[in-house]
């Protein structure tokens, strides 16, 4: 590579089949990245794009000369980079959840500017071979990336998330054995530069059938996604009414109230059983998963439809509350005029800016839930 110093396009070349070939480990990369350091580097390349340059051929480089770093400027680099203190990635992990989605589990000591990924690849049957899929670094523009616990969670096949050139590399597989393995590799800069010490782990690309799927889904995900809206189970089952109940990454997109547009039901939710045998699923899931109110039993006793109306119609309920909040308390909890709980769970958006608006979402809320 030093011969082809004093040419942009054959150093360009070679550097590109360097990193191409996977030949290398994170070692040699912060070797490359300690070396040349502030140094320039050759290159060359063109482009061929009617929006770049209608009927011709972009053309791009730089000719600068590569000098061979001096023992002491490497020596000195060597110093520099030891003293340096990067941003500490720890805990990383890599999950499959089925068939649709892909997570990446790690935690970081401060806010970084961004994140580095790269997904090299290990076939079962051979020795580990270090072949680098390819890399992704993302930059923190959104706030996506915080400190402490931070989870990418995308779908498999979303061509508009940044890590899906990733992703799209890997095989992956229904089984237990035979699966490829793959690594993970993440380090964080807070200057997108300098990157801290890298941190890795070692995954099979393989799922489950649904059923243990969803076991393991649930058991990984509950606190960390915060599925439950931070809602306790009777809150969320008054919150949904009669709707179905999905689950879905952060960046997924939701309505208003805050819940999935669509996404993966973590429940028995079957087509050919009616709504009220998939709702009484979807509300034994939340009542086991999500923080409890009381014993199950104390939850369904709050969410019946008789404590929950008062038994009275719809309107019938609005005319009595006049221009008061809705609250939902347990049976034997003290109650005001007309049986109207005097504190409880407002099981309606009630964060609206106007009062007008609050009232409109009270009454909503109200006419579906107490026909």
């Amino acid at each position: 590579m030093y011969k082809a110093a004093y040419n942009g396009k054959e150093i360009s070349r070679q550097l590109g089949e360097f990193f191409n070939s996977g030949d290398y480990g994170p070692e040699m990369i912060k070797l490359l990245r300690v070396v040349l350091d502030k140094e320039s580097i050759p290159y060359k390349g063109s482009i061929q794009n009617a929006l770049v340059l209608p009927g011709g051929t972009f053309k791009f480089g730089s000719i600068t000369k590569m000098v061979d770093p001096s023992s002491k400027k490497m020596k000195q680099a060597f110093e520099e980079y030891r003293k340096y203190k990067g941003v500490v990635v720890k805990n990383v992990r890599a999950e499959l959840l089925g068939k649709l989605y892909v997570r990446f589990l790690f935690e970081l000591d401060e806010v970084p500017k961004s994140v580095f990924f790269n997904l090299q690849r290990k076939d079962s049957l051979k020795v580990w071979n270090n072949k680098s899929l390819g890399t992704v670094v993302m930059e923190n523009k959104n706030k996506l990336f915080k400190k402490g616990k931070n989870i990418v969670h995308l779908k498999i096949g979303n061509k508009k998330h940044p890590l899906n050139k990733l992703i799209n590399q890997m095989k992956i597989k229904d089984t237990r054995f035979l699966a490829d393995r793959y690594r993970i590799i993440i380090a964080a800069s807070r200057d997108t530069k300098k990157y801290g010490e890298i941190e890795t782990n070692i995954f099979r690309a393989k799922y489950f059938k649904d059923p243990k799927a969803l076991e393991t889904y649930n058991k990984l995900s509950i606190k960390e996604l915060n599925l439950c809206l931070g809602k306790t189970g009777a809150e969320l089952i008054l919150f949904l009414g009669d709707r179905r109940f999905y689950v879905c990454p952060e960046s997924a997109p939701k309505n208003d109230d805050g819940t999935c547009k669509s996404g993966m039901t973590p429940y028995g939710h079957f087509s050919n059983k009616s709504k009220e045998e998939n709702l009484a699923e979807r509300d034994k899931w939340i009542i086991a998963n999500c923080p409890k109110d009381g014993p199950g039993d104390y939850v369904l006793k709050i969410i019946d439809k008789n404590n929950v109306c008062l038994g009275k119609k719809g309107r019938d309920l609005i005319r009595v509350l006049k221009d008061s909040t809705f609250y939902v308390c347990p049976p034997k909890a003290p109650r005001g005029r007309d049986k109207l709980c005097t504190s409880g769970i407002i099981p309606y958006m009630n964060n609206s800016e106007t009062f007008e608006e609050n009232i409109r979402s009270r009454n909503n809320w109200i006419m579906q839930n107490c026909p």
